[in-house]
């Protein structure tokens, strides 16, 4: 049976398709700042039509608010592709890789059949079962990631700025990210990245990391360690670089290549105890792909147990959680993209602040987890 015959658990496409709708609806809100000027600019001489764009965004919104609802699928979906595609049209200065890979996953999941289930659907505390559906939405979304990754790569090895110089992440580090950002990340990082040696070899080490990351995503061998390589390098990019809409895009689309309901992971909490009975029960609810068996019980207040059958008590288990469910990348997402660039002065500097401090958290239950494995 081919990997196109193969029927796959319907919770997967569900929480693509949200998320993808979700991502949609931040993705227009965040750029409306600069949409506004661009509609400015090619206002002079169409005053009359200045209402023009705004209507094709409007468009746009209604059809992802549709598509996050899953209802009715495919004319939400041809509704937000119509509405970006008139807008460049339009107003070119609009358009942006990003929108165009948006614009593919939209299509994606609005034109592959499966059963109706939004983001209401998501949400609820007791979800009925759905039929599998056919894999053709993950495996879109599989190969337009290795697309992506793989056309960076040919850019990178023709482009002049590229190509092991390291030209373009000098700018990025002491002109583009001091004049247009307020992070604290390139302040760390720029003293590093200014030095030509160095920002050579980060140039080349993460243009040998796309070229690879294509092939071990597919092995299953590899899968597990290209996974956790990749959402680490995309966190990373997203809080120096803030290429935003694109980050979790890519972050959402991971979720392709993982396993679902396949309750590998434990987790038990004591229902007597406030915070743990929180916990446990947004936590099943955030479940979305069914990769833990959720269980309340006397005892530790809040225990995970990982596949491998090692255990870790405590709020600190919650990070180990956090990477096996698309709701992680939806709410970073909000983060992100939720003041529409408005606060970014303050938004930016506590988006590090938050990203830094989770991944700290994630790294020190991995820590402590391998720890009480091999205690004695």
């Amino acid at each position: 049976m081919s990997a196109l015959d193969r029927p796959v658990d319907a919770r997967l496409p569900a929480a693509l398709r949200a998320g993808v709708a979700w991502l949609c609806l931040l993705g227009l809100w965040s750029d409306l700042p600069e949409w506004s000027r661009c509609f400015a600019v090619w206002s002079y001489g169409r005053e009359a039509y200045l209402w023009a764009p705004w209507a094709l965004v409007a468009l746009a919104a209604v059809g992802a608010l549709g598509l996050l609802h899953d209802h009715p699928r495919r004319a939400s979906g041809a509704l937000v592709l119509g509405a970006l595609a008139g807008l460049y049209a339009l107003v070119p200065a609009t358009w942006h890789n990003n929108l165009y890979l948006l614009w593919l996953l939209v299509g994606a999941c609005a034109f592959t059949p499966g059963p109706r289930a939004g983001l209401r659907w998501l949400l609820k505390e007791d979800r009925a079962p759905l039929p599998d559906e056919g894999p053709l939405l993950p495996w879109l979304v599989r190969t337009q990631l290795q697309v992506v990754y793989l056309g960076s790569v040919l850019v990178k090895l023709t482009h002049p700025w590229w190509s092991g110089t390291g030209q373009v992440l000098r700018w990025a580090a002491t002109v583009r990210q001091p004049s247009q950002h307020h992070g604290w990340w390139n302040g760390l990082l720029a003293p590093l990245v200014s030095v030509p040696w160095v920002a050579s070899l980060v140039d080349v080490g993460v243009t040998a990391g796309e070229a690879t990351l294509p092939l071990f995503l597919v092995s299953p061998r590899w899968r597990g360690a290209a996974l956790a390589a990749g959402a680490l390098l995309h966190c990373a990019m997203q809080e120096w670089l803030f290429p935003q809409l694109f980050s979790f895009l890519m972050l959402l689309g991971y979720f392709a290549f993982g396993p679902v309901g396949d309750r590998a992971w434990g987790v038990r909490w004591d229902p007597e105890t406030r915070w743990a009975s929180a916990l446990g029960a947004w936590g099943e609810r955030l479940d979305w792909l069914g990769r833990a068996r959720w269980e309340p019980a006397a005892g530790a207040a809040f225990r995970v147990t990982d596949p491998a059958g090692r255990a870790l008590d405590g709020p600190l288990a919650v990070a180990l959680l956090a990477p096996l469910t698309p709701a992680t990348v939806l709410v970073y997402a909000l983060l992100a993209l939720g003041d529409g660039g408005r606060l970014a002065a303050a938004r930016e500097p506590l988006e590090n602040a938050v990203v830094a401090a989770a991944l700290v958290a994630w790294a020190a239950a991995r820590v402590r987890l391998t720890a009480a494995w091999s205690a004695p």
